[in-house]
């Protein structure tokens, strides 16, 4: 019965750290194992009266008093009712904190939609200052949103905002390298910034990380490599481009630059 009394203590130091939901939950483990009849003489008037004190401790949370305005009850023996009395109340308040944080989650999610919202429209005001703003806002409410990253980056390097793209689409890279947009997005920015062989270093690494890639990556790679003066490169992509779709209009139209 060790394990009993130890988790009673636990509890009782959840409890001191205002973690009501953990003070429950270990005391419910107490008593259950409290209740399982091998408690006699002192050890049991002990464990009446810890359970006794925790019961005090939880009778003066609103936790309790919300639901159980006369708090839960206990005398000795009675330790399955107590059990079953806060395993209840347990559930009960664990359901509404899962409640709370969905709500938490969907209005954060409907924030960062607005805020994207409102920079895409500075951006096509041309207030770049603005935009950035509030995409930085929007990226610091971000948890796991990490697509995020490109969308921005995507639409400053469409709107001709190099530097700032590049910054967005390097981190969306970083938070998911399997990514193929962001990798796309990224190399078309270092081109843009006069940087071919950061974008044909980008490719040839995104190749190897995505395992298959696209025709789209195929030929930005030969783009990116006859840009670096890497002909033999870009003729090799260019090759597996027309080999993945020999019906495109660009792969044919890349395919005859390159001859």
């Amino acid at each position: 019965m060790k394990e009993a009394f130890e988790n009673l203590a636990r509890a009782k130091g959840y409890y001191h750290r205002h973690d009501i939901l953990r003070t429950m939950a270990t005391f419910a483990q107490a008593l259950k194992q409290g209740a399982s009849g091998q408690l006699f003489g002192a050890d049991k008037m002990r464990f009446t009266g810890q359970v006794t004190e925790i019961v005090q401790l939880l009778n003066r949370t609103d936790e309790i008093r919300n639901a159980l305005p006369d708090g839960l009850q206990y005398e000795s023996g009675g330790e399955k009712q107590l059990f079953m009395a806060v395993v209840t109340r347990l559930k009960k308040l664990q359901e509404e904190a899962a409640r709370i944080t969905e709500k938490e989650i969907e209005e954060r999610k409907l924030n960062i939609d607005k805020l994207l919202i409102r920079g895409t429209k500075q951006l096509q005001s041309d207030n770049a200052k603005e935009a950035l703003e509030l995409f930085q806002e929007a990226t610091s409410l971000c948890v796991d949103e990490h697509v995020l990253f490109t969308i921005i980056g995507t639409r400053l390097l469409d709107a001709g905002l190099h530097k700032p793209a590049l910054d967005y689409l390097t981190k969306a890279v970083e938070l998911d390298d399997g990514n193929e947009n962001a990798h796309l997005a990224l190399a078309r920015t270092h081109i843009a910034l006069d940087e071919p062989e950061q974008a044909l270093a980008g490719l040839q690494s995104a190749w190897k990380q995505l395992g298959r890639p696209t025709v789209d990556l195929a030929v930005l790679l030969a783009q990116a490599a006859q840009k670096a003066g890497k002909d033999a490169v870009a003729k090799a992509a260019a090759a597996k481009a027309l080999e993945m779709d020999p019906m495109s209009p660009k792969v044919k139209k890349l395919c005859k630059q390159l001859r």
